[in-house]
């Protein structure tokens, strides 16, 4: 199911509210992930606004060095931290399913909008490495490799 939009005055803060929906057991595999990521996606769209309005992250007029910190931080926590690995991971595991389940690179080199070269190199990277810590986080329910644990459901 495709995510809903409510807009304007019906919105919770009158702007845009994005409803992404799960079934019972897509909840069950993502686990607390769900939760993580969706938090890490809305300091993605805090960080653009605050970027595109006024080029930086902490307000122009804040001098105090603490303050100007604490926003960078949680930002690039959110951004560098949590969503660019899961990111590449969940890339890779899904390269590596595609080549395993038979796809081309003719596919491949649509599917990742690219030359043929670089989706053929691209592939022999990932198929000819195990995979990473964040790959096999993105193939097994409730993996978090910040922990090494299974993380409680």
């Amino acid at each position: 199911m495709p995510p809903r939009y409510i807009t304007g005055p019906d919105a919770m803060l009158g702007g845009l509210d994005i409803i992404l929906s799960l079934t019972p057991e897509e909840t069950e595999l993502l686990g607390a992930d769900a939760r993580q990521l969706s938090a890490s996606f809305h300091e993605l769209l805090l960080t653009l606004t605050h970027l595109r309005r006024e080029g930086l992250l902490a307000p122009e007029e804040t001098e105090d060095r603490a303050v100007i910190a604490e926003y960078y931080r949680e930002s690039l926590v959110a951004l560098a931290r949590t969503l660019q690995p899961r990111l590449a991971g969940t890339v890779d595991a899904a390269i590596r399913a595609h080549a395993e389940r038979g796809g081309t690179i003719a596919d491949l080199t649509r599917a990742l909008d690219v030359p043929r070269s670089t989706a053929q190199s691209r592939r022999k990277v990932v198929t000819t490495a195990p995979p990473s810590p964040w790959e096999m986080w993105a193939a097994t329910p409730n993996k978090n490799p910040d922990t090494n644990t299974q993380e409680s459901r």
